[in-house]
């Protein structure tokens, strides 16, 4: 008898047992309300992105009008007068740079000589000669460098190699021009908004130089027809309107709240007490937005044991660093309130609701480089020794 009332009873714990797990994929009430809140948000911020697309698409489809009428073939033209010159000169030096420049030859020994293109229509250098006197045999000493030089500016970023006036002689002494170096396998293109330079310096010990005469072959660019500078300036503000959109990309509220987080945690003073505690809190509040925590008014023991029992901390801190740990995150972000000496306010759900004023803030700090990024601090390791005892 006693055996049917115990195999009875097992049948009875089984059949509830597998009545527990069939209903344990039934989504719960707070599940549906944190799957609403998840819709609205994206919908809001669909809305919002829909909105600065059509606002920008006007805005373009006007430019585009403006260049269509007011570009016509003015950059053709241009490019027309200078078709012929496929040649640029460098005769006259610059004056007045003072230091180890000269203003005009001859060249001496550690001085050296600058000369600058004028500017004009865009072009590609292809080739360089470098000229000086027969009579000069030290060919050698002579150093050049190439600059580019953007807008009425005298500093420019290096442009090629540093050549010696001996590349540009055969065995035989006769000149022979040098190609002009590749950079990434492309050609340099000069923009009609720059200018090349060139200095020249005499590295030897003795020989002036009397003369120099520096020239580098170049290809014009043509001018771009009007359609394609249309085309062009479209998709330029295409991939601007892109860079802003991104801004508005529906994340949702728990992904923009850790990286509020981990922006936070670098505010966060290293040395105080509490700061490792701090740290894992800030960590923490995220993945607790995430499991659906509603905002809670409790004390710090209680805090801090229940992300113990969710597994979100790696180790409770003592009881005298606690307070210390809520009171640096606090100091940093408003997730934190005091209410009370023993009672802290944890905006788990607020913080991520972009209809409060909490969320609105957290979102509008947020930018889509901190999203894409997960910024650390190199020194905070569990052996490092730069934290208060207790920490």
């Amino acid at each position: 008898m006693g055996e049917d009332r115990v195999a009875a009873f097992e049948r009875e714990l089984a059949r509830r047992l597998e009545a527990a797990n069939s209903l344990s994929d039934v989504p719960r009430a707070d599940d549906h309300e944190l799957l609403r809140r998840e819709h609205a948000d994206l919908k809001a911020r669909y809305s919002d992105l829909q909105a600065l697309h059509a606002q920008t698409q006007a805005r373009l489809d006007e430019v585009s009008a403006i260049v269509r009428a007011l570009a016509g073939d003015l950059r053709e033209r241009a490019c027309d007068g200078f078709d012929f010159d496929e040649q640029i000169h460098f005769i006259a030096a610059v004056s007045g740079l003072g230091g180890d420049f000269v203003d005009t030859c001859p060249l001496v020994p550690g001085k050296v000589i600058r000369f600058e293109a004028a500017s004009r229509p865009g072009y590609q250098p292809t080739a360089i000669e470098f000229l000086v006197p027969s009579t000069y045999d030290t060919l050698s000493d002579l150093e050049i460098q190439f600059f580019l030089l953007g807008g009425d500016l005298h500093e420019g970023r290096c442009c090629g190699p540093k050549l010696r006036g001996n590349q540009f002689v055969d065995r035989n002494g006769a000149p022979v021009r040098v190609p002009w170096p590749l950079y990434q396998g492309r050609r340099l293109t000069v923009g009609s908004r720059e200018r090349l330079a060139v200095e020249v310096r005499h590295r030897g010990l003795a020989h002036k130089l009397d003369s120099v005469i520096v020239s580098v072959a170049i290809a014009p660019i043509r001018g771009i027809p009007t359609r394609d500078l249309a085309a062009n300036l479209r998709a330029m503000m295409q991939a601007k309107v892109d860079d802003d959109a991104e801004r508005f990309e529906p994340h949702d509220g728990p992904t923009i709240l850790r990286a509020y987080c981990q922006a936070q945690i670098l505010e966060i003073p290293i040395g105080e007490r509490g700061t490792r505690a701090a740290i894992e809190l800030l960590t923490a509040i995220p993945q607790c937005s995430r499991l659906g925590w509603a905002d809670m008014t409790v004390s710090a023991p209680e805090l801090f044991r229940m992300l113990e029992d969710a597994e979100l901390l790696k180790d409770r801190p003592a009881a005298s660093v606690m307070n210390a740990a809520l009171r640096l995150v606090a100091s940093v972000c408003p997730l934190l309130t005091q209410k009370s000496a023993r009672c802290w306010s944890v905006w788990f759900s607020r913080a991520c609701d972009p209809d409060h004023a909490l969320g609105a803030s957290i979102r509008e700090a947020v930018t889509p480089a901190m999203l894409h990024s997960s910024p650390k601090r190199g020194s905070i390791t569990p052996s490092a020794p730069i934290f208060a005892a207790g920490s």
